[in-house]
């Protein structure tokens, strides 16, 4: 059955026919019945999945950068923070008005060089700039920049000096305490980032110890 079979398809093979009838029935008498495979099908259905998974994964990919972006221009905020509350509070013991003493921050942060200037930095120095250019108060900006980063640090700052433009108070006092509380939060994102590093370093060593073991190991195994 196998030759006849054999003869058959190479017939087939060998026809210059535009439509290919295949036979009910071999040379010898032996009925045939075809069948379509399904394989190819499930070859074309695996290729679609592979690519369904793959952009599934570009797309998740991407919000974990953003997610991770978000978070680390907070953390960059959250760490310029207390230093900025500071100056501010130094140069309002000294006398000087709030305004005054943005300008004076502002210029201090454009002669920074710009890869040294955090997030912070250049929002401050964008935020002085468009206050003169608008004639709008410092403390209504800052509060439109706390909101755009919904950094709650940033909104008891900005809460404060809305405070000083409303009711025209003394907020040394409750700047020094703002500052206090920043300078905790750092110590805070500083021990975090330690623990991060030390992860970051454990795991290439692990890997390297697996692959010590496997280095070492591997003459026993082979001549087992």
């Amino acid at each position: 059955m196998s030759a006849s079979l054999g003869i058959a398809v190479s017939r087939l093979e060998e026809s210059r026919s535009k439509k290919i009838i295949l036979p009910s029935k071999l040379d010898d008498g032996s009925i045939v019945t075809w069948s379509k495979s399904g394989k190819s099908n499930r070859g074309w259905m695996m290729v679609v999945v592979m690519y369904v998974l793959i952009g599934i994964a570009v797309i998740f990919d991407k919000h974990d950068k953003l997610r991770k972006a978000d978070i680390d221009m907070r953390k960059q905020i959250l760490k310029a923070l207390p230093r900025f509350t500071n100056q501010l509070l130094l140069m309002m013991n000294s006398g000087v008005i709030l305004s005054d003493a943005f300008h004076k921050i502002c210029y201090g942060y454009s002669m920074m060089q710009i890869e040294h200037q955090g997030e912070l930095e250049r929002n401050i120095i964008a935020m002085t700039e468009s206050a003169e250019l608008t004639n709008r108060s410092i403390p209504i900006l800052f509060s439109e920049l706390a909101k755009k980063y919904s950094v709650k640090e940033l909104m008891r700052i900005s809460t404060v000096l809305r405070e000083n433009e409303k009711r025209g108070s003394n907020i040394q006092e409750k700047l020094e305490r703002e500052s206090a509380f920043l300078w905790d939060i750092r110590k805070v994102i500083a021990r975090e980032q330690g623990k991060l590093i030390d992860t970051k370093m454990t795991y290439p060593l692990g890997l390297l110890l697996v692959l010590l073991i496997i280095i070492t190991m591997a003459p026993a195994m082979m001549s087992m």
